[in-house]
């Protein structure tokens, strides 16, 4: 039994379950569940960390996460079912050819990547808030891809839907339920109730670096149970309001786009039909108030006429009323 091998490995380096836990990064609770055989299913992440404490190598290391796979598949069998897949990494495609943010892209990079941020009793939480349209989605997933090397684990991407028109808004149960059946928990072994979905979320991120990425956040409620409870992984969260009130929360703000890069944006995404008209491509980035999805969307209209140039589509946005 695998509970047994690992109370084996335990007492032969005289430590304790609490010491164990501090070693890999586990909770004490899971330890104790894990010797007593009520985890039957032991992540291949927490395996590997406790290998590592036990100092396992070769064989050793072979036979002791040989057990735990054994004991999974022994487990599938009992079930007669196979194992749900998991999604480990559900960001949505990077943004081709980003444009501008150079400053907080840096900031954040920076301060994720520093040594003091590996040492948080926590994971690093970062709130990207700013107006509709202003580009924070984009801005996350192009760090979040930055990052990604960094979370072995996996990266999640969670569209909370806030401000979706027309689409209903993913509550925090929904939400940890998805997050539960992507990480392979069978459907019939999620458990109902907020606190005991978040509780076996938690649980199963103790000990692993995954990178959370949750979309469009309403307020602090939101996103509260959906947090790691333990160090290792990374939360980025956009939302339309500043979550100020969130523990631990860093904040950052996004505003417009300065004009230059408002005007590349523009070129890269009218490509060639852009023309030569610097003062053409200014009055457009202007029209559009330098917002990044209002400028994606008017560079798109010179591909639904082919006849326009980009003096023709400054003037048609400077003449619309409504």
């Amino acid at each position: 039994m695998f509970g047994h091998l690992v109370t084996r490995h335990r007492r032969r380096l005289s430590l304790t379950q609490q010491e164990l836990a501090e070693i890999t990064g586990l909770s004490e609770r899971s330890i104790r569940r894990l010797e007593s055989g009520d985890v039957q299913a032991p992540r291949p992440a927490s395996v590997r960390l406790l290998a590592d404490a036990f100092e396992l190598s070769g064989s050793d290391r072979d036979t002791f996460i040989g057990a735990a796979g054994a004991l999974d598949q022994a487990t599938d069998a009992s079930t007669g079912l196979e194992p749900p897949p998991r999604a480990e990494r559900t960001l949505p495609a990077d943004v081709a050819g980003f444009v501008g943010r150079h400053r907080e892209l840096r900031d954040l990079l920076d301060a994720v990547r520093a040594p003091s941020a590996q040492a948080l009793p926590t994971s690093p939480i970062y709130a990207i808030d700013g107006m509709a349209g202003v580009g924070k989605t984009a801005f996350a997933v192009h760090l979040a891809h930055r990052l990604a090397g960094r979370f072995p684990d996996g990266q999640r991407f969670v569209e909370l839907r806030a401000h979706a028109p027309g689409r209903p808004v993913v509550d925090p149960a929904t939400a940890l339920a998805t997050l539960l059946q992507a990480d392979g928990v069978a459907a019939a072994a999620i458990p109902t109730g907020l606190d005991a979905l978040a509780g076996l979320w938690r649980e199963r991120l103790a000990g692993r670096r995954m990178l959370l990425l949750l979309d469009d956040a309403a307020d602090p409620d939101h996103v509260a149970p959906l947090l790691p409870g333990t160090p290792g992984c990374l939360v980025l969260i956009t939302s339309r309001r500043r979550l100020v009130t969130l523990p631990g929360v860093a904040l950052l703000s996004l505003d417009t786009l300065p004009p230059e890069d408002a005007a590349r944006l523009f070129v890269h995404r009218a490509g060639r039909r852009a023309g030569g008209d610097p003062a053409a491509i200014a009055r457009i980035t202007e029209l559009c108030s330098h917002l990044p999805l209002a400028i994606a969307l008017t560079a798109a209209r010179l591909h639904l006429h082919p006849a326009w140039s980009v003096t023709d589509l400054a003037d048609d946005l400077s003449e619309a009323r409504d």
